[in-house]
């Protein structure tokens, strides 16, 4: 089934996926067979459990043979040789129908792996929806690894930015980054570097900017409410009802008519907007090692 809007992982041999004819919802493509990991049916600010793991894998290739901690997946790879990866970030939210979230930013590449080697994946989740003030999306997290606190970041695909119908929409800006950094569309503060979150701007009701892989909004190092960064959790901000997306989303506001639009997730988060714009994107990236690496566009993640 569609996912809505929230981020997925594809991985298979190379030549397994054939872009311009995949349905993008279906784990079987013209040219072979892939898994595919998706949120199994969670939403909000937390990941997926176990429980929903295995009943939405039953059924399919990757039946039993996932392990989730702390709402992240991991996969043991199960022989040698070279994996051709799709990374799609989650979409930011919407206020309605006109006025969609960002997009997630999609990558692809490809990387030799050995059996036994195991990845930790962690699948973006859409911002939620408000009338004035939506929450940001979820970043996408392929890593070399199986914690958290120390997996290795092999492609990170950011989460889209909050939007309303109130403040200028700059689409280059509010959509999952090409690059690094997050996106800045006439935010307040700053948009995540480096691997860092963007600037918390927030008070009581909301957290505002997105979480970067190192470090949540703020910068924070911390676990507390605001967006975490992956070296924390990657949990969504619940400072606003608005939350933000697992992957570090960050949250919108609880006040009515604020039109405070939140931050993507990513690998730098991006920047929290008050009224004159909307929720920067979160940043991209993908290790030295990944070959044939292409950002191919920013889209739905997939199709609403």
């Amino acid at each position: 089934a569609p996912n809505n809007g929230h981020g997925m992982v594809k991985i298979g041999p190379p030549g397994s996926f054939n872009i311009s004819s995949d349905t993008e919802n279906s784990g079987f493509t013209p040219n072979g067979t892939t898994v595919q990991f998706s949120n199994c049916n969670k939403t909000g600010a937390d990941g997926p459990s176990q429980s929903n793991c295995d009943s939405y894998y039953n059924g399919t290739d990757l039946a039993g043979d996932v392990t989730v901690s702390s709402g992240m997946q991991i996969w043991t790879v199960p022989t040698s040789g070279t994996y051709y990866f799709e990374v799609s970030g989650a979409q930011g939210g919407s206020q309605n129908s006109s006025y969609y979230g960002g997009y997630g930013a999609k990558i692809t590449g490809q990387i030799n792996l050995n059996a036994g080697q195991q990845l930790l994946i962690s699948v973006g989740q859409k911002g939620g929806d408000d009338g004035d003030s939506p929450g940001g999306g979820g970043g996408s997290v392929v890593a070399l690894g199986n914690s958290y606190t120390s997996a290795d970041p092999l492609f990170v695909a950011g989460g889209g930015g909050g939007r309303s119908q109130n403040g200028n929409a700059n689409y280059s800006q509010i959509n999952g980054q090409s690059g690094t950094s997050g996106g800045n569309s006439s935010g307040a503060g700053n948009a995540g570097t480096n691997g860092n979150g963007a600037s918390y701007q927030g008070h009581g009701s909301n957290s505002g900017g997105g979480a970067g892989f190192f470090t949540g909004s703020g910068s924070s190092t911390g676990t507390g409410s605001h967006a975490r960064g992956f070296r924390q959790g990657y949990r969504g901000s619940t400072l606003a009802g608005p939350y933000g997306g697992f992957g570090g989303g960050g949250a919108g506001s609880n006040s009515n008519n604020d039109w405070d639009k939140a931050g993507g997730g990513g690998y730098s988060g991006g920047n929290h907007a008050y009224d004159a714009g909307q929720g920067g994107g979160g940043g991209s990236f993908y290790a030295t090692t990944i070959s044939n690496a292409c950002l191919l566009y920013t889209s739905p993640s997939p199709r609403d």
